[in-house]
């Protein structure tokens, strides 16, 4: 085997990184190799399929294939933030044998720099490659919720913020939200800086002034990971409409 066809063995090898959109996928190889052709591959290969993507408190799951292959497969997978290694697998694999691999995800903010290292030999051959990772790290679903739409000037203002993860898990408690009330004017009425949530909930309530303008207001909800969200509700004069019973349909004796 040349040296150039044992490299292209191993550029499937690489990784074929598929995108969570199933219809995406690329293969990664360095712009001075040709990509591989069906007769480089007569002696087996073998290659380690996962998503590019990975989400906050997660499963990020990796599968390593052999198909046909003189010897085993050794590899060893490494997940790193930066230089600090989070977690590392290592595995055999036999000719025409499956794996997967299993990496817990936390919740590393907005700067991530996520990447997986591997590192695989096959004979006397040493391969290693290292991928960056993309970490989508706005999957904090925020909903903001109100008692009422409408409220007249000296009423109470009951308000409530939810937080959830992807899979619609509250957010832990260590989460912190900022929150802040805007009237028409821009002008900022109330806030709360660094609020706790409790079990993903944050709940509280503030009292218009009698003579406050009327318009609409806005509820604006910064999170820790620099998601924002608003919701409006309006203050303003109103009458409730009274039944007028003149209008009532009349009754028929049967």
């Amino acid at each position: 085997m040349t040296e150039n066809k044992f490299y292209l063995k191993l550029t499937l090898v690489a990784f074929l990184l598929l995108n969570m959109n199933p219809s995406t996928e690329c293969i990664r190889f360095p712009e001075d190799r040709r990509p591989p052709v069906e007769n480089d591959f007569k002696d087996g290969f073998y290659m380690i399929v996962g998503s590019e993507r990975v989400n906050p408190n997660s499963k990020y799951v990796l599968s390593a294939i052999s198909q046909n292959t003189k010897e085993p497969v050794n590899l060893e997978l490494t997940l790193r933030r930066d230089d600090n290694k989070l977690n590392t697998h290592t595995a055999t694999l036999d000719p025409s044998e499956t794996k997967q691999f299993e990496f817990d995800i936390g919740e590393y903010g907005k700067e991530n720099n996520l990447a997986l290292d591997l590192k695989a030999a096959l004979g006397s051959k040493n391969y290693s490659n290292t991928v960056r990772l993309i970490y989508n790290n706005k999957l904090v679903s925020t909903f903001i919720q109100t008692d009422k739409a409408l409220y007249k000037p000296g009423e109470k203002v009951n308000i409530r913020v939810i937080q959830t993860n992807q899979h619609l898990i509250p957010v832990p408690d260590d989460n912190k939200i900022n929150i802040f009330i805007i009237d028409p004017k821009r002008n900022r009425i109330k806030q709360w800086l660094n609020a706790s949530l409790t079990d993903g909930v944050f709940t509280d309530s503030f009292k218009l002034n009698e003579e406050q303008t009327l318009g609409d207001y806005v509820i604006h909800v910064e999170a820790s990971n620099e998601q924002k969200k608003s919701k409006k509700f309006e203050v303003n004069e109103y009458v409730l409409p009274q039944f007028d019973q003149s209008d009532r349909t009349k009754l028929l004796n049967i």
